[in-house]
């Protein structure tokens, strides 16, 4: 396991360094990054490096016997760059050039950005390529992070080459775009804008749009490749790895994983609203990028300065390092070490305050550490065993966040969180993968919105179920095909035979604006509220589930349930958190998939398992002091010691208990 932090020494004196290396060892961590978004001190001028103040650093960190994960400078370039070809920066949706001021904007066809690029990365890592103390490099920081992808005349062209290569004449991309619509049948490459900002009420083809969301994200990931392919050759054995910014819808990160040796991503929780579910589940998708453990390399530490309000509140660090290595991070380092004197990012409290002061924050830090390191030696190997799986297409959320067609939260994740958020307050361990992902040993998978569906998808949902699997799909599944065009079936298109059902009609609702539904299910009846979109479904030979109480579709059937094969097919045409729950808990039961531990509204459980043990996470993330019941089996991890009975865990605190599987 690594523990560590940020370190910009750049902006610090000399003879600070070691006092900060030493208060970095006395905290038990024992990873520091460096040389991020400092470009312009590593080259002040085109060709000229200047490494020697890095060299020191590592020194110093190798001294203490503190491992480093190098970053590439390429976030940030120097003016000097911007001075030598301004067209390194970016035009944005509305044709402006954007000015240079900030970090992580450019352009990445200029020719010039990547020449620089080639430079630097190949001077550090001829450098530093075999220094001992060095685990890993990180590739830039936060890749497309504002997602505002470039608009220029040079990505125009990139553009229309790579539809040239995608479509392979013009003939197959307006029979794909549908471009008939509107008079925009295209005659020459040339023609076809990318999607700029306009002035009338309705914007660009979305067959157009999409396919430039799926260019802009292949030119971020071949930026990434660019570095990656020079630090592979000149940096072995040390691994490649890239901070994504969360759930950023900017690339696409499933096909961005493979480029890394290990996949890491940035997590600044939003501690005011449900701050347990939010960074969970983003846990479990980065971790379902490579199904292997992740890493975090910016892990937030008090206030930010783009959300100006409610500091955490003490135990809320330690609570978000227990969560993160539930969850499967092997790696947590927090941002910032000490808060900036300078730039725009001044409010963001570190460990040690702008006056060199430890803040409270490194106190808590510290004990956290302390308390997981006093563990390693169960923690060490242990993985994430989920037996439900959630599936995603980053295309398929692209295509509804260019269409929502929705009022209130017209967020695509919120399709995701629809279903993830029943099954994290129920203590269910979910792997989040992608739509073509192998499916053995899952015993229930669940489909938030498959917007984009083929016939693929369909056979390989098919053959899940048939063999015995437990499928659920939600709403909007099978709307349109890959290229974004409906397709020329009933809803939901490919997925009507498997599902057994077809859409009439669909009612997107206001804001605040609530269906009844009736549920009945084998455990009996209940009445359901659904929000935000409500479909009209016809049984073909599914059973229906659901039916709606009120409107005008009162008595239409919500939700429906087909036997397929050894499996179980069934479909959710409306949303809400208690149609879904009950739809949820019912397929659980019947895979017998059980919560981990059964626990107070507020207190997250989740597990790591290895060698017959389980290690149970137990997060209160309420203001009061909660109560479990444990398993049998069960022994403090850092001393043996049985654990039974009524078990306590402090407010805002979180503990950690050794189960034995082999006694269940």
């Amino acid at each position: 396991m690594f523990y560590g932090t940020d370190y910009y020494p750049e902006l610090w004196p000399r003879a600070q360094w070691p006092q900060d290396l030493d208060l970095m060892v006395a905290a038990g961590l024992n990873v520091v990054r460096v040389g991020d978004l400092c470009w312009s001190t590593m080259e002040q001028e085109p060709g000229r490096y200047t490494f020697a103040w890095l060299d020191d650093v590592l020194g110093l960190l190798q001294e203490r016997g503190l491992r480093v994960v190098m970053c590439t400078p390429t976030a940030s370039p120097p003016p000097w760059l911007v001075e030598e070809d301004p067209t390194v920066m970016p035009v944005d949706a509305q044709g402006r050039r954007v000015s240079y001021g900030s970090w992580g904007a450019h352009c990445y066809t200029s020719s010039a950005l990547r020449e620089r690029t080639r430079g630097i990365v190949t001077a550090m890592a001829e450098r530093y390529g075999r220094h001992p103390t060095i685990i890993a490099w990180q590739i830039d920081n936060e890749l497309d992070v504002h997602g505002k992808p470039c608009h220029c005349e040079r990505c125009k062209a990139a553009f229309q080459g790579w539809l040239r290569e995608r479509y392979s004449s013009l003939a197959a991309l307006n029979d794909a775009w549908g471009t008939a619509c509107w008079s925009h049948i295209y005659t020459s490459w040339a023609q076809i804008p990318t999607p700029l900002d306009m002035l009338a009420v309705n914007a660009h083809n979305p067959s157009l749009r999409l396919d430039f969301r799926r260019f802009s994200s292949e030119q971020a990931v071949g930026y990434n490749r660019l570095q990656a392919d020079i630090l592979g050759q000149r940096a072995p054995g040390q691994q490649r790895t890239h901070n994504l910014p969360g759930r950023s819808l900017a690339l696409d990160a499933q096909r961005f994983a493979p480029e890394l040796d290990v996949v890491a991503w940035d997590n600044y929780p939003i501690w005011t609203n449900d701050p347990q579910a939010h960074p969970a589940l983003t846990h479990d998708i980065v971790r379902g990028l490579k199904r292997k453990p992740f890493w975090i390399l910016e892990q937030q530490v008090g206030t930010m300065d783009h959300r100006p309000y409610h500091a955490p509140h003490p135990g809320m660090l330690r609570l978000a390092l227990f969560q993160a290595v539930a969850h499967g991070a092997d790696a947590v380092l927090w941002f910032l070490w000490q808060t900036y004197r300078s730039s725009a990012e001044q409010y963001i409290v570190g460990l040690r305050d702008q006056a060199g002061r430890t803040t409270r924050f490194y106190d808590e830090l510290a004990a956290a550490v302390r308390d997981l390191r006093a563990i390693e030696h169960v923690l060490d190997g242990a993985v994430v065993r989920a037996r439900v799986a959630i599936l995603i297409s980053y295309e398929s959320l692209w295509a509804l966040d260019l269409q929502p067609h929705m009022m209130g939260d017209a967020s695509p994740w919120s399709y995701v969180e629809d279903c993830y958020v029943p099954l994290y307050r129920r203590n269910i361990p979910v792997d989040v993968l992608a739509v073509d992902a192998d499916l053995t040993g899952y015993r229930v998978v669940v489909v938030p919105a498959p917007y984009l569906a083929d016939e693929n998808l369909a056979a390989r949902l098919s053959a899940y179920t048939a063999g015995g699997g437990l499928l659920v799909v939600t709403v909007r599944a099978g709307s349109k095909g890959i290229s974004n065009l409906w397709h020329d079936a009933p809803l939901p298109g490919p997925l009507t035979r498997l599902l057994g059902v077809s859409v009439r009609e669909w009612d997107s609702l206001d804001t605040g604006e609530e269906r009844q539904v009736d549920l009945t299910l084998p455990g009996g009846r209940q009445t359901c509220h659904a929000t935000h979109w409500c479909e009209i479904l016809d049984c073909g030979d599914a059973t229906p589930l659901a039916r709606y109480l009120d409107g005008f579709y009162a008595g239409q059937v919500a939700a429906t349930s087909r036997m397929h094969g050894a499996g179980q097919a069934l479909y959710v045409g409306a949303r809400g958190v208690e149609l879904l729950t009950a739809v949820l808990d019912y397929v659980l039961d019947l895979a017998d998939v059980r919560s981990l531990l059964t626990a107070p509204e507020g207190v997250e459980v989740a597990a790591r398992e290895g060698k017959g043990r389980r290690l149970l996470f137990v997060l209160n993330y309420t203001a009061r002091e909660q109560m479990v019941d444990l398993p049998t089996g069960c022994t403090d991890p850092a001393t043996a010691q049985p654990l039974a009975g009524p078990w306590h865990v402090a407010a805002w605190d979180a503990r950690i208990v050794c189960q034995d599987l082999t006694l269940q």
